[in-house]
């Protein structure tokens, strides 16, 4: 998706502002005074100005091993069903007030050189973890207890703001406040 250029008025002598609050690296900067001398100048040229947007995150993906135990769990955890009605033995997307939490299996062939201990130990060295935001964590943390969920408190979490779990296949995901 292309930016759209400011509008002409805006092409005036003022700095250009970026919306992350940071500053452009040294050679954005180069460029963003000579365009900027330039526009003083009177020459403007090809240049626009454009709006540079922050990324947001739409969803995740999860890749499983037992698709239709992490289903259920993830369904029950998340108090919702999944949306999809096609591949539903290998697919599964839930919607999460916007964004998407997909469940995909893994295929067979890889599956089977995958252990997992019972009960699972938390994958403490996995690089991704998945962050659900909700208004009241102890009561959510609470809830998933009661539900048989292994959830983590750590000593670095405030127990208002966040805690871990771990889920049906050791992945360690964290409930969190929500920042809205």
């Amino acid at each position: 998706m292309r930016a759209k250029p400011a509008h002409p008025s805006r092409l005036g002598t003022q700095p250009r502002s970026f919306s992350n609050g940071r500053e452009p690296a040294a050679s954005s900067r180069q460029s963003v005074r000579s365009a900027t001398r330039r526009r003083k100048s009177g020459v403007i040229g090809n240049l626009r100005e454009v709006k540079i947007e922050p990324m947001h995150l739409n969803g995740a993906v999860l890749f499983v091993k037992d698709f239709q135990r992490m289903r259920d769990f993830y369904a029950g955890m998340l108090e919702t069903r999944p949306l999809s009605e096609e591949w539903t033995d290998s697919h599964a997307v839930f919607d999460l007030n916007g964004g998407t939490f997909v469940l995909h299996a893994i295929p067979d062939d890889y599956a089977r050189g995958i252990k997992i201990a019972s009960p699972p130990e938390a994958r403490e060295r996995n690089p991704v973890k998945v962050i659900f935001a909700v208004e009241d964590v102890p009561s959510e943390c609470s809830r998933l207890a009661a539900r048989g969920v292994t959830m983590l408190q750590r000593p670095w979490q405030n127990p208002t703001e966040s805690c871990d779990g771990v889920d049906p296949e050791g992945n360690v995901f964290q409930i969190a406040r929500s920042a809205r």
